[in-house]
């Protein structure tokens, strides 16, 4: 059995991982969306 305090231990890690899957989700979307409108600019000419 786990104590509580591994227990929280365990939770803070969680939530960190999950905070950092979000930032790379969020960042990759911006890449893609900057990626975008470069092409888009330059198919214009």
């Amino acid at each position: 059995m786990l104590s509580q305090q591994q227990q929280r231990n365990r939770q803070q890690i969680v939530e960190f991982l999950h905070s950092l899957l979000l930032i790379e989700a969020f960042v990759l979307g911006v890449r893609v969306l900057l990626f975008e409108c470069i092409s888009h600019f330059d198919n214009e000419d």
